[in-house]
């Protein structure tokens, strides 16, 4: 497993693209995380099917171990994280890819994921807060998240010239 240095403790398993990095397999044991950018030069564009699935074993590809020293925790399988933040660059996010990421409260996203997989934010009981970056292609994301999450969630956007906006999206019954 080769090992690189970055801002939480990931183990990963990605395959390398033209475009890009698909992480196909991430595993954190810090309970505030975000995924890399880059990875060996490459934008990070897409994370794969169960990709974030806590106890989901690790499928083949390349594997990598992303850390920023000694490891929070001991559990490796995302049960702990409750905050979240993509790359940048992320384009999809894979069928079921966040399936069962019950503590994940927070996730952190630039508007720019415009392939969201069935299932993406299945059993993600906690999740109500998005911090959404936007770069004027808004629109299908706050109507997915709020179809795909019928509880109260609050959203808040932030333009490229800094100003913000809270929304607050009510229970859906």
């Amino acid at each position: 497993m080769e090992q690189i240095s970055g801002v939480n403790n990931w183990k990963l398993v990605i395959r390398r693209e033209a475009a890009g990095v698909v992480i196909l397999w991430a595993a954190t044991c810090d309970v505030q995380a975000a995924l890399p950018d880059t990875l060996f030069g490459l934008p990070v564009t897409a994370l794969g099917h169960h990709a974030l699935t806590p106890g989901r074993p690790m499928p083949e590809g390349e594997e990598i171990l992303v850390t920023c020293g000694p490891a929070s925790g001991e559990d490796w399988d995302n049960s702990a994280l409750t905050d979240l933040t993509l790359p940048d660059s992320l384009e999809r996010v894979g069928d079921y890819g966040f399936f069962n990421c019950r503590t994940l409260k927070t996730l952190r996203l630039r508007d720019t994921v415009r392939f969201w997989g069935g299932g993406a934010l299945m059993n993600c009981r906690a999740l109500d807060t998005f911090h959404i970056i936007c770069t004027g292609a808004e629109g299908e994301l706050m109507a997915y998240l709020a179809e795909e999450l019928p509880r109260e969630l609050d959203v808040t956007l932030t333009r490229a010239d800094g100003q913000t906006a809270r929304l607050i999206f009510p229970e859906y019954v």
